[in-house]
């Protein structure tokens, strides 16, 4: 059984062989159709007539072993394309506004790839399932060789298991390759579907962390806008002459003023009143307790004052501070004044 190892150039120089003897044929029957016409009416005039084309010549019919081996390199061929058209795509998704498109299109292309790689596939199984055939048939040929008698009918044998052996060989040779091109696809196939997987799932994080991006800066500006409309309700904060009213300064003064009148107060009680003759004072200035006593107590007073008033401004400063719409909501009793006299109102916000 033989079996033949047909290339795509080989193919092709058989059709650049017939289109070239196609002219040439047209070329050498035009001169006797012009004869034959002259002989046939030699008195009428010629009719112009135009130019025919010369047919074009049909490329030769391929075997099934010939179309399968080129099935196999147009689906090999035709994979690589798709797959360089899928990466090209791939990689303009990352810029891409929506790269979802990008990757769906980048499928496809995949898709197509392995459809056509499918096809190669398809018709490399049946060139090897083929081969095996030939590979039988070789070894009943061998087998039938031992039975074979006279010399010319074993030499004939012989050379026909040879030139098969040639033949098997030079398919397996090519199998191998088309073997190793259609690997070399499935590999591209399996990392390009990776790569596609990896970028969907990088745009999704990417889209989920520009939505959470976005819904808190939403609560972030809900949440300005209720604290800017809670400080827009806000009382004024108290001040005086232009600066806030704490009521540090007030109790820090009445703080020393009362201590300073505290020990005024017992000092010039004990030189008045509770001094000794006899002592280190010697009641010098008993005659005017009247009017040093009461003097540290003013001073004295006049610090509880300042405290007493400082105290009362700090209070409604923190107060002022803590404040919340809540506040605004409760009741509380206000003095009143009418002709008639006077009193407390209980006035509430809601």
């Amino acid at each position: 059984m033989r079996t033949s190892t047909p290339t795509v150039s080989f193919v092709s120089s058989l059709v650049a062989a017939a289109l070239a003897l196609a002219p040439m044929h047209a070329a050498m029957a035009a001169p006797a159709d012009a004869n034959e016409g002259s002989a046939e009416a030699p008195t009428a005039e010629a009719e112009p007539t135009a130019a025919e084309p010369a047919p074009e010549a049909e490329p030769p019919e391929l075997s099934a072993e010939e179309a399968r081996y080129v099935a196999m390199e147009t689906g090999v061929t035709e994979a690589k394309a798709q797959l360089d058209e899928a990466k090209a795509k791939l990689a303009g998704a990352a810029e891409a506004d929506d790269p979802e498109t990008a990757l769906a299109e980048a499928e496809v292309d995949v898709s197509e790839a392995q459809t056509a790689l499918a096809q190669a596939k398809t018709a490399y199984d049946e060139t090897k399932a083929e081969l095996d055939a030939s590979k039988a048939a070789l070894d009943e040929q061998k087998v039938a060789l031992e039975t074979v008698k006279g010399k010319k009918a074993k030499a004939a044998a012989e050379a026909e298991i040879a030139e098969s052996e040639a033949m098997i060989a030079g398919t397996e040779a090519v199998l191998a390759e088309r073997e190793a091109a259609i690997t070399e696809v499935e590999a591209a196939i399996t990392e390009v579907e990776a790569a596609i997987a990896d970028a969907r799932s990088q745009a999704e994080a990417k889209a989920a962390e520009e939505a959470k991006a976005a819904e808190e800066a939403r609560a972030k500006a809900e949440a300005e806008a209720a604290a800017a409309s809670v400080y827009d309700d806000r009382p004024p904060e108290p001040r005086i002459a232009n600066k806030p009213a704490t009521g540090k300064g007030l109790m820090i003064a009445g703080g020393v003023v009362g201590a300073a009148g505290l020990g005024m107060t017992i000092a010039f009680s004990l030189m008045t009143r509770k001094c000794d003759y006899d002592g280190p004072l010697q009641c010098g200035l008993q005659n005017q307790d009247n009017f040093l006593i009461p003097l540290g107590a003013a001073t004295l007073l006049t610090g509880v004052m300042l405290l007493g008033v400082g105290a009362g401004y700090n209070v409604r400063y923190k107060r002022w501070k803590k404040w919340s719409p809540e506040d605004d909501k409760k009741t509380a009793f206000v003095p009143t004044a009418t002709r008639h006299g006077g009193g407390l109102s209980l006035v509430g916000r809601f």
